[in-house]
């Protein structure tokens, strides 16, 4: 693991049993949210999978793309929407 991911995964361990189960997947969002603002390489953080099951999802939803996203956004001739 990097040491961004470990910085991350080692302040989200010493926090997250304060913060109420019901909030802790929008907390990690908003979590990865801060370090991408500050820099941090959102690549980095698929080190996070597999260490926390609240930054693992909150990595999914930011970061990873959607294949039928991709499929959607195509009219039947295959030209995109905006085209």
């Amino acid at each position: 693991m990097n040491s961004e991911s470990r910085l991350i995964s080692e302040l989200w361990e010493a926090v997250r049993d304060t913060i109420p189960a019901p909030k802790r997947s929008d907390i990690a969002q908003q979590w990865l949210r801060f370090f991408e603002e500050y820099g941090f390489d959102t690549e980095d953080f698929a080190d996070l999978i597999g260490e926390d099951k609240y930054l693992e999802e909150a990595y999914k939803t930011l970061y990873e793309e959607d294949p039928e996203e991709d499929v959607d956004s195509y009219d039947e001739d295959g030209y995109g929407e905006d085209e």
